[in-house]
C-alpha cells in the first residue's frame, strides 16, 4: 500500500466511516479449539495457554498496511487511535469469551520493535499504545488471571517496566 497522501488525507477523515453493525466475535466457532484443549487438558499436570498472537497494533498495521499505518500514525495519530480503540473492542471481548471457558492465564503478543530499536517513541507507546493494553490487559487482571506478553524487537530499554503496569505477570522478548 502507498503512503498517505494529501488527498487520502482530505478524502478520509476516520478509520469507522462506512462500517456498520457489530463483530460477532463467536461466530464460526472462533474458541472452539480453546474449549477442547481446556476440556482435554486441564486439570492435570498440563496448563492451556490461548493464543493471544496478533495484538492490537499489529491487527491495525494488517488491516490498512505497514507504509499506511506508520504514515497515520505519525501524521494523524487520533485516527489511528479511533482504529485501534475498535479493534481494543474486539480484543476485550475475547478476552471476556476466554474466561468465560475457563482459561487459567492469559497471553497477548504485540511486536513493538525489530532488532535494533522500537517502531516508535516511548512517548508514542504511553500516550497511544499503553492505554488500550491498559484497557485490555485489566479484563485479565479483573479476573484475576496471570498475564503474560511476549513481543518481538527491541523493547527492553526501559520499555518492559511501562509495559508491566498495566497488569502483566510476565513479558518475554525476543531479539
Amino acid at each position: 500500500m502507498s503512503p498517505v497522501t494529501p488527498s487520502d488525507r482530505k478524502k478520509r477523515t476516520s478509520y469507522g466511516e462506512g462500517m456498520s453493525g457489530s463483530l460477532n466475535i463467536h461466530k464460526g466457532g472462533n474458541f472452539d479449539p480453546i474449549a477442547t484443549d481446556l476440556k482435554k487438558y486441564s486439570g492435570g499436570e498440563f496448563l492451556v495457554l490461548p493464543s493471544g498472537y496478533f495484538g492490537i497494533g499489529e491487527r491495525a498495521l494488517a488491516l490498512i498496511g505497514w507504509e499506511r499505518y506508520m504514515s497515520e500514525l505519525a501524521l494523524r495519530p487520533t485516527m489511528i487511535a479511533e482504529l485501534l480503540d475498535k479493534i481494543t473492542d474486539c480484543k476485550v471481548e475475547e478476552a471476556k469469551a476466554k474466561i468465560a471457558l475457563g482459561i487459567q492465564i492469559a497471553h497477548h503478543g504485540e511486536d513493538l520493535g525489530i532488532q535494533s530499536t522500537t517502531f516508535f517513541s516511548r512517548k508514542m507507546f504511553r500516550e497511544i499504545f499503553k492505554p488500550r493494553l491498559a484497557r485490555l490487559f485489566r479484563v485479565y487482571k479483573d479476573a484475576e488471571l496471570p498475564m503474560a506478553m511476549h513481543s518481538c524487537g527491541c523493547f527492553s530499554d526501559g520499555g518492559t517496566r511501562s509495559l508491566l503496569g498495566p497488569g502483566q505477570s510476565a513479558v518475554g522478548l525476543r531479539r
